[in-house]
């Protein structure tokens, strides 16, 4: 389909990529970019990070840093120049924005940084209306299967729910006598 992206993993690549002060703001990333230590022909790298201040607690960090991921593996392969090294950091709406507007804003910042590559072999639902329709949503929802549904008696109890106790939770002869 396109090039291998790899993964920056250690803190000193990230400083290197900030260090170079190329970098592309949308509503919902900042994109820095640096030529890669290894040469024109060495393949991509990605970064994600989402800080606590921007983002805010444990979960939406992860949520964004993982929505990050998913724009990225859509669009980097086949739309990001070789030889070069990315951070995506994820801001605030990260979390909560359409995803089609995560991705549209990830083409946006390698546009800005003149590093998207218009691919021909990519297919034409991925490339129409500015890049990124909803197409590439729909192949990640068209990859997972539908799950059947699970027939539930009327006298059995449910999975997973905690099976209520006689007299509200307590235990046998509720009163404690001194």
């Amino acid at each position: 389909m396109g090039v291998r992206v790899g993964r920056l993993t250690r803190r000193p690549e990230y400083l290197r990529v900030a260090a170079a002060r190329r970098r592309a703001v949308t509503s919902t990333l900042i994109l820095q970019m640096a030529e890669s230590w290894q040469g024109a022909d060495a393949p991509s790298r990605i970064g994600f990070t989402a800080s606590k201040k921007a983002v805010g607690n444990a979960v939406h960090r992860n949520r964004a840093r993982r929505r990050l991921k998913a724009a990225a593996a859509l669009i980097l392969p086949a739309h990001a120049a070789g030889g070069r090294d990315y951070v995506a950091i994820a801001r605030e709406s990260a979390f909560d924005a359409p995803f089609e507007r995560l991705t549209a804003d990830l083409a946006a910042a390698l546009k800005k940084l003149g590093a998207w590559v218009d691919s021909p072999s990519s297919p034409p639902s991925a490339t129409a209306g500015g890049g990124l329709g909803g197409g590439g949503d729909a192949l990640i929802h068209a990859a997972k299967p539908a799950a059947a549904p699970t027939p539930t008696l009327p006298h059995a109890p449910q999975a997973g729910l905690p099976r209520r106790q006689a007299g509200g939770g307590r235990r046998e002869g509720g009163s404690v006598s001194p």
